[in-house]
């Protein structure tokens, strides 16, 4: 591979990687359309009726899945540890700010 990615076969044919072509879209392709194809929706036609309800009653059960673990003895647990690591961020930042203020000063 020392000429720009191409693979030198024994018989003396020379070809590209195969990796370029599998993973085109993290950037190992053409880059031609890259700017076109970045924000495109994947599909063409509008959300139907019965797409809009999908989405509403995943967002339901989502929330529903949410409510109950926050009940629940491990989201309550859950919370308690990420409250008190919050606690210790805030400590470290405020004690961080004590030593520059020494050093500072």
């Amino acid at each position: 591979m020392a000429d720009g990615g191409v693979l030198e076969v024994r018989d003396g044919t020379r070809v590209t990687p195969l990796m370029g072509i599998l993973c085109s879209c993290c950037k190992g392709g053409n880059d031609e359309h890259e700017e076109g194809r970045r924000d495109r929706p994947l599909h063409t036609q509008p959300p139907t009726e019965q797409d809009l309800e999908a989405r509403r009653q995943a967002a339901d059960a989502a929330a529903a899945r949410q409510a109950k673990f926050e009940s629940s003895a491990g989201g309550r647990a859950a919370k308690k540890a990420m409250d008190n690591v919050k606690k210790e961020r805030e400590a470290d930042a405020a004690a961080r700010n004590d030593t520059a203020k020494e050093w500072l000063s």
